[in-house]
Formats: C-alpha cells, sequence, structure tokens
C-alpha cells in the first residue's frame, strides 16, 4: 500500500512538474509574444519616423512652390520638381505605366501638361491646379502622407517621395485624363 501510495505520488509529482513546465512554455511563449509585439511597435515607430518632422514641414511649401510653377508653364522650372524616370500610370491598377526621362518631359510638357492629349485646349491636370481653391489643397496636404517603409505621400493625381538629400520629388504621376490616347501618341511620336 505504501509502495502504491509511493507511485501515486511520483505520478502526481511528474504531473505538476509537467503542469509547471507547460505553463513555464506559456509563461515563456506571453515572453516571446510580448518582445514581437515590443519589435513590431519599435519597427512600426521607425517606419513611421521615416516621415520626420522635417519632411513633414516641407511638404506644403514644396507642393506650394510646385502648383506655382506648374500654373506658370515653364518645362524647366516644372522639372525639377519630378524624379526622373517619371512613372505616369493610368487610372487602372492594370494599366502599364509611360515612363519618361528628362528629356522626354521637356520635349513634352506643353502638349501634355498645358493643351491636354484631347485636345479640349487645356489638359486635367493644369484645370485641376488652376480651378480648386486652396482650402482644397490644404485639405489634401493635411491627409497625404501614408505609412509605408519609405516616406511618401498622395495629393490629388501627384504621388511624391521625401529623399534626405533632395527633398520631396514627384515619382509617379496618374493620368487620368485619357491614358490610351497617351499611351499611342507616345508610340506613334517614338517611331
Amino acid at each position: 500500500m505504501f509502495e502504491r501510495n509511493g507511485q501515486f505520488a511520483r505520478q502526481r509529482d511528474r504531473d505538476r512538474a509537467h503542469k509547471t513546465a507547460i505553463v513555464g512554455l506559456n509563461n515563456l511563449g506571453m515572453i516571446a509574444v510580448k518582445f514581437f509585439v515590443f519589435i513590431f511597435f519599435c519597427s512600426s515607430s521607425a517606419i513611421a519616423a521615416a516621415c520626420d518632422s522635417r519632411a513633414l514641414n516641407e511638404l506644403p511649401k514644396f507642393w506650394r512652390a510646385f502648383h506655382q510653377a506648374s500654373l506658370r508653364g515653364n518645362a524647366d522650372s516644372a522639372s525639377h520638381f519630378y524624379a526622373f524616370p517619371l512613372g505616369l500610370k493610368g487610372p487602372y491598377d492594370d494599366d502599364k505605366s509611360v515612363i519618361w526621362d528628362t528629356k522626354t518631359f521637356l520635349k513634352n510638357y506643353e502638349f501634355v501638361f498645358r493643351e491636354g492629349i484631347t485636345g479640349e485646349g487645356k489638359s486635367l491636370l493644369l484645370k485641376n491646379l488652376e480651378e480648386k481653391p486652396q482650402s482644397y489643397w490644404d485639405d489634401k496636404l493635411a491627409h497625404a502622407v501614408f505609412p509605408g517603409n519609405r516616406c511618401e505621400a498622395r495629393i490629388d493625381d501627384y504621388e511624391m517621395s521625401w529623399n534626405e538629400g533632395q527633398g520631396w520629388k514627384i515619382i509617379d504621376l496618374y493620368y487620368v485624363e485619357d491614358f490610351s490616347l497617351l499611351k499611342s501618341y507616345f508610340k506613334k511620336s517614338a517611331k
């Protein structure tokens, strides 16, 4: 009987040790989960820190200077606000981008940005810049920056990226006026 009680005691001790080990593993698991959550939040903070206060302060200045240069219509002065190669994207995700270098931008600026590809006298890009009130742009600026691995922003059809050495530059332009007509124009002019 004592031996049997001893077996029960040993079994009970093993069960307790097993439960303690499981609880210990659970605690270790919780510590690991907490550690990974901490690392995630630290890395998210680092990602959010990609747009530091300097970048955020420079965005309205950049936009206003770009806006004024675009309204003046000088291709050379407007080109300083773009990063090349510049991607012109269509309104749909499956539209293949048109890529411009600086030379192509300068050559076609008047036609695409000022006159408009559709022949209506003004491009939709220029109309938007001219006709929308300052309050519209202020609201867009307040909601322009979006999270990601880099400091990027989008205002209307202009997608911008922050580079510590160069400041804000427009990296992509969404050309919604008539993207298929724009692409066919560039195919013909390239021949």
